[in-house]
């Protein structure tokens, strides 16, 4: 489990629970093979996988 606020700045892959604020810097990916509870925040040109559960925001910026 990781809890927020996590800052992304490369192509990650995460398996397990994630919570809180999640920021996704620019050209970069995000992968969660598990649950996402909390708001995704993503920069130009970042992408986001959430195979799992999802219950949150996703907030472009």
């Amino acid at each position: 489990m990781m809890t927020g606020p996590l800052d992304i700045i490369e192509n990650t892959d995460i398996s397990g629970m994630v919570t809180g604020k999640v920021r996704v810097g620019s050209n970069c990916q995000l992968r969660v093979s598990g649950m996402v509870t909390g708001k995704i925040y993503l920069a130009k040109g970042a992408e986001v996988d959430i195979p799992g559960m999802f219950n949150g925001k996703i907030i472009r910026r």
